[in-house]
């Protein structure tokens, strides 16, 4: 099972002209991720909906989405979500490279197309659509030198993917080890985050992907002389504004009960 992903640009899956590309760096059944990348001038596919939530996490640059019938622009730290069924289509009129990452969420069938066009179609159907920044709060970390901040709960109409920003300092002892019961990413934007995962240790750098499956223990920290930041995906949404993470995951507190839950998968 490969649990880190390298985001290369080099092999994209989806290739539009002016160099608007998109990496699918995870496709399953509870979501798929894509870091896309919009030059200047690119624009993305004609007006289309999917039959999933849509939720862009901006990471570097300005873009501009008509939502429905609204024009409205987002920047690096925002966040757009696209309720399934919602028209939309995205360009770039800045003068840098904007980049997101793209949480699709559930995921759909390989029978099932992607996204369906909506040419014509900017009608909200008044669903839930939004762009905001991130929240000045977010769950409570288990250790100092950790920080989150909330993007997207289900209070936000978010059935099917909870995110939200995660900032680890440098030096950061880390987390225990545990095992959650929902599939969780972490895209690093900033930094180098060390992890164990399965008992293998993988440093993680900016622009790749952890990929950790439901039942599988696992820890971070950050032992690097600079501060790590990263995107914390949980996909299904578990998680409202007013829980914490300590009841997503069983803690392992001991080597002996590691060994034993290991054996048991």
């Amino acid at each position: 099972m490969t649990f880190v992903r390298q985001l290369d640009w080099t092999s994209p899956e989806i290739v539009l002209p002016q160099g608007y590309k998109g990496k699918f760096l995870y496709s399953g059944e509870d979501c798929h991720v894509v870091a896309t990348l919009v030059p200047p001038g690119a624009s993305g596919p004609p007006q289309h909906k999917h039959s999933g939530d849509q939720i862009y996490v901006i990471v570097s640059g300005t873009i501009t989405i008509q939502l429905g019938g609204e024009e409205r622009t987002a920047v690096a730290g925002e966040t757009i979500f696209i309720p399934a069924g919602l028209p939309h289509h995205n360009w770039n009129d800045g003068e840098s490279d904007e980049i997101h990452i793209e949480v699709i969420a559930p995921g759909v069938l390989p029978v099932q197309p992607l996204a369906v066009p909506a040419d014509g179609d900017t009608d909200d159907r008044g669903l839930p659509y939004f762009v905001k920044g991130a929240a000045s709060d977010g769950p409570t970390p288990e250790v100092a030198g950790i920080t989150h901040k909330w993007l997207v709960t289900r209070e936000d109409n978010s059935e099917h993917a909870t995110i939200y920003l995660t900032s680890v300092q440098a030096g950061t002892n880390g987390t225990q080890t545990r095992i959650n019961a929902v599939h969780e990413f972490y895209y690093v934007t900033e930094g180098t985050l060390s992890t164990e995962i399965a008992l293998e240790r993988y440093d993680v750098t900016a622009g790749s992907l952890v990929s950790i499956p439901a039942g599988v223990p696992h820890r971070f920290w950050n032992e690097g002389q600079q501060s790590e930041r990263h995107i914390t995906i949980l996909a299904p949404s578990v998680m409202s504004a007013g829980e914490q993470l300590p009841a997503l995951a069983v803690t392992l507190t001991a080597t002996s009960e590691l060994d034993k839950t290991l054996a048991a998968i």
